[in-house]
């Protein structure tokens, strides 16, 4: 770990003075844990049945019509 990470994880800021672009580049700023990631995906999968169950019918009846 170098200083950028360490003021990074203790401060929750981020030192302009120490920040070279290699740093931002290969940092781990957006990593956020397995827990996080399972959440994420669930929540997705959620929405996505939400949107699809909403847009069924819709889809259906362009189905029938586009048959007539």
């Amino acid at each position: 770990m170098n200083i950028e990470e360490f003021y990074e994880r203790e401060q929750g800021l981020i030192s302009l003075e120490n920040v070279n672009p290699s740093w931002l580049i290969f940092c781990d700023g957006f990593a956020q844990g397995d827990f996080r990631a399972l959440e994420k995906r669930v929540f997705d999968v959620f929405a996505s049945l939400i949107l699809l169950s909403v847009t069924w019918p819709f889809m259906l009846l362009a189905g029938i019509g586009d048959c007539s």
